[in-house]
């Protein structure tokens, strides 16, 4: 072969690999551009503790299964079980807050509801007469009007009846033992 025709081949090699490339580049690009985009994947926050206070009652459940109960100056403590505490969270993580404001507008009342996370705390307003609250708070209001149907006044001793089957406790301070 002489030089002219080595030179033709390697030209021709030359542009056959020039245009394998932007054939290349050109493919890859149209195939990136082409697959769906990953959503991040944010983990939700971890609701830790919710309460509910509609003015004069306040609850508070504990992802431990210890549930506070405030009636004015009085507070009482219920234990609920684990499956019960698991499920009303696991509700309550799934559910859409996004149509309630942080705080009542003027003239409304209802329920405040405030999540503590592992982020950190929400407050969410929840007005009397609202159509959608979502299932894990509505089990949870109803909970609050029992409680403050049963609750006695500040003055009263009657005991607390719970309207659950779990039992209602108010803990005894235990005796400090002396030397002797």
């Amino acid at each position: 072969m002489e030089l002219a025709d080595r030179i033709k081949l390697s030209k021709n090699a030359l542009y056959l690999l020039a245009g394998a490339l932007v054939l290349l580049v050109a493919f890859a690009s149209i195939f990136i551009a082409g697959t769906p985009k990953k959503q991040a994947v944010v983990s939700p926050a971890e609701i830790t503790e919710v309460t509910i206070d509609d003015g004069t009652t306040k609850l508070t459940v504990k992802r431990s299964g210890v549930v506070e109960i405030t009636s004015g100056d009085r507070v009482f403590y219920q234990f609920w079980d684990q499956a019960r505490v698991d499920r009303l969270f696991a509700l309550l993580n799934q559910a859409d807050f996004s149509s309630f404001d942080s705080r009542f507008k003027p003239g409304q009342t209802g329920y405040l509801l405030t999540l503590t996370t592992d982020q950190g705390v929400v407050t969410i307003a929840i007005p009397l007469g609202s159509e959608l609250i979502p299932e894990g708070l509505a089990e949870l209001i109803d909970i609050l009007e029992e409680l403050g149907d049963q609750l006695p006044g500040p003055e009263s001793e009657e005991p607390l009846v719970s309207p659950t089957p779990t039992p209602l406790v108010t803990p005894t301070p235990t005796p400090t033992p002396t030397p002797t």
